[in-house]
Parts: C-alpha cells; sequence; structure tokens
C-alpha cells in the first residue's frame, strides 16, 4: 500500500488516498482469511457484489467453504464519476448459490464497512431467508472505518479519519479497469 495525494484517484476533498497494488491487496486478504480460520469454520461464504465478491473466492478458497453471492447496491448507478449519491440499500430478490439455501454457519463478506449500512441490511437479509436454515452470521471485511456503524467480526485493516474528521478514499488495484466519465 501507499498513501499519496496523487491525481490519479477519486476527487476527495481532502485529497488522502490509500492505494494498494495487487500485491499488498492479495496480502491483506490472506491475513483477513487466517483470522477467520483460527477462530470459525463456516459451512458457507456469501460474498456481497461488488466489493466483496474477489475477498470472498480467497476466503472460500481458503477455507475450503462453497461461496454464494448476494448483489447489494448503497449508491445510485449511472451518477456522474464518483459523486455517486448515498442512497438506500437495494438488496436483489435472489442470492446465487449451488447450495438449495444459504448454509446454517455464514461468513458474509464485502471489502469494507464505509457507513456500514450494507452489511447490516445483508445480514438482516440472511436472517430472515425462508426455511430459518441460517444459525449464525459472521462477517469479514478488509477495510473496517471506525465511524461505521457496523463492526464486523473480522478485519484486515482499521481505518481512521484524518485530522480533518475524514476517511482516506481506499484505491483498490481493480478500479483501474472502472469506467471513468471523460
Amino acid at each position: 500500500m501507499k498513501n499519496d495525494a496523487s491525481d490519479s484517484g477519486p476527487p476527495r476533498a481532502d485529497s488522502r488516498l490509500m492505494t494498494y497494488d495487487w500485491p499488498a491487496y492479495a496480502a491483506l486478504i490472506e491475513s483477513l482469511a487466517r483470522q477467520v480460520g483460527a477462530s470459525y469454520r463456516p459451512d458457507q461464504i456469501i460474498g456481497i457484489a461488488r466489493g466483496g465478491l474477489m475477498p470472498a473466492v480467497i476466503l472460500s478458497n481458503y477455507l475450503d467453504a462453497p461461496i454464494g453471492v448476494m448483489a447489494a447496491a448503497s449508491y445510485e448507478p449511472g451518477s456522474p464519476g464518483f459523486q455517486d449519491v448515498k442512497g438506500s440499500i437495494k438488496i436483489g430478490s435472489n442470492m446465487a448459490s449451488v447450495m438449495p439455501q444459504p448454509g446454517r454457519h455464514i461468513l458474509l463478506v464485502d471489502d469494507m464497512t464505509d457507513s456500514g449500512d450494507t452489511m447490516a441490511a445483508c445480514s438482516a437479509w440472511l436472517r430472515e431467508c425462508p426455511g430459518g436454515a441460517v444459525r449464525e452470521i459472521r462477517t469479514a471485511v478488509i477495510w473496517h472505518k471506525t465511524g461505521s456503524i457496523f463492526r464486523p467480526d473480522y478485519f484486515a485493516e482499521e481505518v481512521k479519519p484524518g485530522a480533518d474528521g475524514r476517511y482516506p478514499w481506499i484505491v483498490q488495484p481493480f478500479e483501474k479497469y472502472e469506467k471513468r466519465p471523460g
């Protein structure tokens, strides 16, 4: 990881960036996998699309547990550039998985707890799944922002606000492939 204030990332008022290359990103996920593996054996990993997909795949492989995917969004698609408008959490009506229903012991994975709204909403959605199969949900993220309303069970890095009260913008290595305006 490198911290910088270059103009290559998304525009932010404080210009603070936490930029991760592939090796640093993978190392954080591997650290997260070791943390989870030391104390929990889920029977299913569920990644929240999109940010939670890559860490969920690695955790699924590391913990030898099947993967499921749920879609959730808290930013309105189509908003120009990085000025997306935060809205209510929207969760897809179905989960993609080879299992007929969610596992009994789930590890729910996302890239970060920013506000915490997405993780809270997805956890609630899973608890309400038909059939009552879910007995335990633990949560894991790469980055946990200390101001989040939701504290995950596992996280690789805790992110604190700067002196100006703002959190740095986390730039993940795959973001270079995102479509940007202009």
